[in-house]
């Protein structure tokens, strides 16, 4: 008797939930005009970001000067990486030799390995360096 009763509480309550979603499904709903969303106007990138942007402000350049910065800075950015492409696969050798004597315990190995990447290092250094002077005496 009591699963009887319980039976008909659950179906009497599926029933008075389900009486409008059945009634809505009938029913076919106004379609809402979409609006258009105003587009918004393409933000130009600016001449310099980051420390420079800073130098620029604090310093007071004209457009003339921040622009010749801008210039400088991807000439340093199109220079690095003329760089790293020439000597990728140096690179990558002298990680792995770096890893391999790492991963055998080899100190000898090791060393050998981190003057080279050092080696290389030091010349990605050099143009960062000649490139930043560049920048400094360009205005």
């Amino acid at each position: 008797m009591k699963r009887l009763a319980a039976t008909s509480a659950v179906l009497a309550v599926l029933g008075l939930v389900g009486a409008p979603a059945r009634a809505r499904a009938g029913q076919d709903r106004p379609e809402k005009p979409k609006t258009k969303r105003k587009k918004k106007p393409a933000a130009t990138k600016p001449a310099l970001r980051g420390a420079h942007a800073i130098m620029a402000k604090v310093c007071e350049l004209s457009e003339e000067q921040a622009g010749r910065i801008a210039e400088l800075m991807a000439a340093r950015q199109k220079a690095l990486k003329a760089w790293e492409e020439a000597h990728a696969e140096k690179n990558k050798a002298a990680r792995d030799a770096l890893k391999a004597a790492r991963d055998a315990k080899d100190k000898d190995a090791a060393a050998k390995a981190r003057d080279e990447l050092s080696a290389l290092r030091k010349a990605r250094d050099e143009i960062v360096r000649k490139r930043r002077l560049t920048a400094c005496t360009a205005w």
